[in-house]
């Protein structure tokens, strides 16, 4: 094992072991690659997948995101990916929700005298976000319009309804719940291959 002298030898190391693990790959690896980019950067504003795919990259040669010795490059992109669409997700410009406990105020419940979240409600719509929104969402129910049982899972996330709470009212088994993701996943993948 080589003894590391200063830190600055690090991002050179890691770029190596990466050029050496990247020529390592098989054509079927980078075509997996890029369907997790495409799958992880699906409703991104600021990323696409190719974007996705090279930042994570970028963030390992420059040694922001530290690459385990023990860890498959595979493994290890597919999560620098996920982190990295997730911060895109938490960004403060996607985060406009706020609380009626943030502003001390009452619910509608509220005495008439009293100031409600309804009175100082505005509405930041960004017409494009809306367009895709609409797209979006019709285009997966076209892609499901077969399958009953997937557009109620999908229909209970977009509610944010956690998943014994969609197997209820889905009236799915867990086996049937399962079977029902895994379908999503693929027809997924499947589309955003064309």
């Amino acid at each position: 094992m080589p003894v590391r002298t200063s830190s600055a030898a690090k991002p050179l190391e890691t770029a190596d072991r990466l050029a050496q693990a990247f020529g390592c790959l098989s054509e079927q690896d980078l075509v997996r690659l890029k369907r997790l980019a495409q799958l992880r950067s699906f409703g991104l504003i600021a990323l696409d997948w190719q974007d996705l795919l090279q930042e994570s990259i970028v963030r390992v040669l420059a040694g922001s995101r530290h690459w385990p010795a023990d860890v498959p490059l595979m493994a290890f992109l597919a999560q620098t990916m996920r982190s990295i669409a997730n911060e895109e997700w938490a960004s403060p410009a996607r985060q406009r929700m706020t609380n009626e406990s943030d502003f001390g105020i009452r619910t509608a419940q509220s005495s008439d005298s009293e100031v409600t979240i309804n009175d100082i409600a505005v509405e930041e719509v960004d017409p494009e976000r809306l367009i895709l929104a609409r797209n979006s969402i019709a285009h997966i129910e076209t892609i499901f319009k077969d399958d009953a049982e997937a557009l109620a899972i999908l229909r209970g996330f977009a509610q944010g309804n956690s998943p014994d709470e969609i197997r209820q009212e889905a009236s799915l088994t867990l086996t049937n719940y399962e079977s029902a993701q895994k379908r999503i996943r693929r027809k997924i993948a499947q589309h955003l291959q064309k």
